[in-house]
């Protein structure tokens, strides 16, 4: 079990904070994927010290988040951050290559000004139509590598996706979840958190 987990039921006073684009802010929904996360941790654990901060700006790239670190994750440090980018800096035409080395360097900044500040990492979650979806897969990879060279968890939104029976999963346009998708989200972040 995570640090942050293991703080938040011994009753500890714990935060954590979103670091993302509008997968993140809760783009056009009453409740996003990190109002469910938040909401099933308070349930958990009655009477846990949670802090939730959202730093999810609408249209934002890795750039402009890692831009954005110093304020997201200011001191006291957070417990737990959760990095979200790719979707923007794919359509906007950031080579993946590119997008790997600024992920890596986001990850590299967390762990020099806030070693104890655990991390998950949230890819790209599947789009529609599937040549967008196919766009996105190089930063899903680009996701996995710095994960696993780095040594930290990383959502899996695929298989969840895939085998959602609840309908839409995404606004009109293909990219923003419904907040049945963002539902789906929230079950997959929770899974990871466990598994940390």
């Amino acid at each position: 079990m995570s640090r942050f987990l293991d703080r938040l039921q011994a009753g500890e006073p714990v935060t954590l904070s979103a670091l993302g684009d509008s997968l993140t802010y809760g783009y056009m929904v009453r409740q996003g994927y990190l109002e469910m996360v938040t909401a099933q941790l308070r349930n958990s654990h009655p009477g846990c010290q949670l802090t939730v901060r959202n730093h999810g700006h609408c249209g934002d790239t890795i750039y402009g988040g890692s831009a954005r670190a110093e304020e997201a994750f200011a001191p006291p440090r957070p417990d737990l951050a959760f990095i979200e980018f790719g979707l923007n800096d794919c359509f906007q035409g950031m080579p993946p290559t590119y997008f790997e080395k600024s992920l890596q360097q986001l990850v590299n900044w967390c762990r020099t000004h806030a070693p104890t500040m655990e991390l998950l990492l949230l890819p790209p979650i599947p789009i529609e139509p599937p040549e967008f979806d196919r766009a996105a897969e190089p930063f899903r990879t680009a996701y996995a590598t710095v994960a696993t060279v780095a040594g930290i968890a990383m959502v899996d939104f695929k298989q969840p996706w895939q085998m959602a029976t609840a309908s839409p999963l995404w606004q009109a346009d293909g990219v923003h979840p419904t907040e049945a998708g963002y539902r789906v989200m929230a079950e997959a972040v929770l899974d990871a958190l466990a598994d940390m």
